[in-house]
């Protein structure tokens, strides 16, 4: 054997023979042994290959010309951002993983969202993510994995995973929105927005994170929220923390990484909106209160109100959530909501001429 022809990681990948005789579906020959001790200083490559192989368990369904892999890497790249794979940007700057994950793109006839290939002693990981942006020029409203919403205003962009891990739920901001976030103390709940960090537990609170400004903004209106100016994983111990409480803001300088605490004049839940809405209902037609709820939240949800005139809602819903309200309402009067495209939906049968009381 005097002919090395595999140069690169990619050459062994893109061999059939090799594929086969990796995953085991063709006979034993010793051609492959032969050319390791032929070729030693290639020994390192042929097992990274060796290990791709075998995590990917796929075979090419034809040759890949150099440019085709360019431009499937190019496109995978166009499509994805460093922000997002937290720690997964040391393994994409790794080429071997860039022409696997082409590869990938190329032979799988289902649908694969992401791929992280790690070494042998380590275990393989396969994470779904979820890419929305708020192309309409009103709020949209997400229900995130664990039960939390996010009211997204215009252009606004939010990258989360369809599950979150067992320590911990993170979410990717660009743009501005309103988080309600399910109370859980074992999974704190982070918003990373390029140089801002916030961490909660379970709290309400609005995060500013235009990339066009010199600032970035944090509004709490319930609860404990830890603003980080820098990315949190990779924070070092001087790194700036501060704590915010009901009522308080917080304002990051981009340029200087410098923090500023105020407190506001008004309480708010949303930027624009002052808590003073009351939430407080007494025999109030069902169509205030859901308006009333329009309101505070910046959203739109939608019900036939031909149907849903006559009823009437007694109940005090001050302190609870976005998604309690709509179920305690919703429970009263017999009727379903869900999350569709950006807005609520509330589907029911109407009240005819009844009152709901849901003071309980």
């Amino acid at each position: 054997m005097t002919n090395n022809n595999f140069q690169e990681v990619e050459d062994y990948l893109l061999d059939d023979s090799f594929i086969e005789w990796v995953l085991g579906n063709s006979r034993p020959n010793e051609f492959w042994n032969d050319y390791l001790k032929a070729f030693p200083q290639n020994e390192e490559k042929f097992h990274q290959a060796c290990i791709i192989a075998k995590s990917l368990k796929i075979k090419p369904e034809k040759d890949l010309s150099q440019s085709a892999i360019d431009r499937m890497v190019s496109n995978f790249e166009a499509k994805t951002s460093k922000k997002n794979f937290g720690d997964l940007i040391n393994f994409w700057n790794f080429r071997p993983f860039r022409i696997a994950a082409a590869i990938i793109l190329f032979c799988s006839a289902g649908y694969i969202s992401y791929v992280l290939l790690q070494p042998a002693n380590e275990q393989k990981s396969q994470t779904a993510f979820q890419r929305i942006k708020n192309n309409q020029n009103k709020s949209a409203i997400i229900k995130l994995p664990d039960g939390s919403l996010a009211v997204l205003q215009p252009n606004a962009q939010i990258i989360y995973p369809k599950t979150f891990d067992s320590r911990q739920r993170e979410v990717n901001l660009i743009g501005e929105a309103f988080f309600e976030v399910t109370k859980n103390p074992n999974k704190p709940f982070y918003v990373f927005s390029k140089e801002m960090t916030v961490r909660v537990v379970g709290t309400s609170f609005n995060v500013k994170a235009n990339e066009d400004t010199h600032s970035f903004e944090v509004l709490v209106s319930t609860g404990r929220v830890e603003v980080f100016a820098g990315n949190l994983k990779n924070r070092q111990a001087n790194t700036l923390i501060m704590v915010l409480m009901p009522n308080q803001h917080a304002v990051l300088d981009r340029r200087e990484l410098r923090l500023k605490k105020d407190v506001l004049a008004k309480p708010v839940l949303l930027s624009e909106v002052s808590t003073a809405i009351h939430f407080k209902f007494s025999q109030t037609p069902f169509p205030t209160v859901i308006s009333t709820i329009e309101k505070a939240y910046g959203i739109h949800i939608l019900y036939d109100e031909a149907v849903m005139k006559n009823c009437q809602v007694t109940a005090s819903l001050v302190r609870q959530s976005l998604d309690e309200r709509l179920k305690l309402i919703c429970k009263a009067i017999e009727a379903d909501y869900k999350y569709v495209n950006g807005q609520v939906i509330i589907e029911g049968k109407g009240c005819g001429n009844e009152q709901i009381d849901n003071t309980n």
